[in-house]
């Protein structure tokens, strides 16, 4: 769980020609470093030419929503040829002044690096959410994988057990079935460092891209065959529609690839948005999380839960899932810097950069930590977003979810949820706190787990 900036919709500018021969439009809008330049100059040098001719020529700047100059308003209609005089030598002055401001930054961030960097904007494997709202992707995730879990064990009959030691029968095999996988996810994790060491963030981004949507489109597929068996146990379908019923199962299989790798080609042409993303991540999760719930024994789940959090703490702290997470917040403040020098240099506009309510956001909380040196300052919290691994939420709804298929309980599976989400409340307060990368599974899984031994308590209690 990481805390990130704020990303609104983007709201496209107009940048269409006004009908207002009062006002000149930019071609593109400027940022307030070069605006203020602009006034400046059209103070001193340019306005002063016409008061011979006209002493009321005066101008208001027009600035838009996000704090960039669009155009100049002279308050009086202008006749063309005075229009064009004006245009012209508006023009030569935003060049002379976009040429001053180069040398100011040696360091060209666009020619400093062969590729841009990437920041947790182009990645996927996180869902983004708003802190007020985290509740709900949490329990929309717990509520359909127990769901699609229960669904799959009791009703389709599905008994699948991928522990190292299914029969756990003892104390050493059930803690070695939930080491086991934890140890492969650290491999993994380690080779995943070292491919970015080599090759930049964009290894990870190829690498998660390619796992989850795989991995959404075979729950998908498992899904849609456990659905298919529930009908066909419950209404056999005969012979002669047996081919129709085949047509529309593959019909399904198929489509859904096409479906999911024209969703790849789109992530990596980075034309998803966040809404899209969150929605891919939110399918991975729901399917893994249920998946996982019916694949392992409980005590294995356990074992596994406790072993993967304190991987988690490791890796976050002084592992590579912090340095990857350090890396994609110096790729975001490069990101920041790229975009402030292309705007400030006039090399694009504000209609050209992708989520600029986001980069103004972020602009702005950059000057706030500067201003404040260290100092606490207040945080809104109506605005803070954060970043919850999909790792994270499989977890919570795998734990969930092997509770009530092997228990058949709401009251267990109730208490569990509770310490799951007291759990990521108390992670949440920290993150907040201490304004870093936190691991969210270590409070949610030993408050869950903690619980469901409280609940089974009061069950013994209650039935002596």
């Amino acid at each position: 769980m990481a805390p990130e900036i704020p990303e609104d919709p983007i709201e496209e500018i107009p940048n269409k020609p006004s009908t207002n021969s009062s006002v000149i439009r930019f071609k593109h809008g400027l940022s307030r470093r070069a605006a203020d330049l602009i006034i400046e100059g059209m103070h001193n040098e340019i306005i002063p030419v016409y008061h011979a001719q006209n002493v009321l020529l005066e101008f208001q700047p027009l600035f838009n929503q996000y704090d960039v100059l669009m155009g100049l308003d002279f308050g009086e209609p202008l006749d063309k040829p005075l229009k064009k005089d004006l245009t012209n030598k508006l023009e030569r002055l935003s060049a002379q002044i976009m040429e001053n401001l180069q040398p100011q930054r040696q360091d060209n961030p666009l020619k400093s690096s062969s590729q841009s960097p990437i920041s947790f904007t182009e990645l996927l494997g996180t869902f983004r959410i708003k802190v007020i709202y985290i509740i709900i992707p949490i329990m929309f995730n717990i509520l359909v994988s127990t769901f699609l879990a229960y669904a799959a064990k009791i009703y389709a009959e599905i008994d699948i057990n991928v522990a190292l030691f299914p029969d756990e029968e003892t104390g050493w095999e059930i803690l070695l079935s939930g080491l086991f996988p934890v140890a492969i996810s650290a491999v993994f994790i380690i080779i995943i460092w070292f491919l970015i060491k080599k090759f930049g963030m964009i290894a990870f981004k190829i690498i998660m891209g390619i796992i989850v949507f795989f991995y959404s489109w075979y729950g998908c597929i498992f899904f849609i065959r456990v659905f298919f068996k529930i009908y066909d146990s419950r209404f056999p379908v005969e012979e002669t529609n047996m081919a129709l019923f085949n047509g529309l199962f593959n019909g399904l299989f198929y489509g859904t690839i096409i479906l999911f790798f024209l969703l790849m080609v789109l992530f990596f042409k980075n034309r998803l948005n966040i809404k899209q993303r969150n929605a891919i991540v939110l399918f991975y999760s729901i399917f893994m999380g249920s998946i996982l719930g019916i694949s392992l024994p409980t005590w294995t789940t356990f074992s596994f839960a406790i072993f993967l959090s304190i991987w988690d703490l490791i890796t976050v702290f002084k592992g590579p899932l912090g340095k990857i997470g350090q890396q994609i917040k110096d790729n975001q403040v490069e990101m920041q810097d790229r975009i402030k020098w292309m705007l400030d240099e006039g090399q694009i506009g504000v209609d050209q950069v992708q989520n600029y309510t986001q980069f103004v956001s972020l602009q702005a909380s950059q000057d706030e930590e500067d201003v404040e040196d260290g100092e606490e300052g207040s945080i809104d919290l109506k605005s803070l977003e954060i970043e919850l691994g999909s790792g994270d939420l499989i977890l919570y709804s795998a734990l969930v979810a092997n509770i009530f298929v092997n228990y058949g309980s709401w009251f267990l599976a109730g208490l569990t949820i509770l310490g799951v989400l007291g759990g990521a409340a108390m992670t949440l307060y920290l993150l907040i706190k201490r304004k870093r990368m936190l691991p969210a599974l270590p409070f949610s899984m030993v408050f869950g787990i903690a619980l469901f031994f409280l609940g089974r308590l009061i069950q013994v209690l209650v039935a002596l």
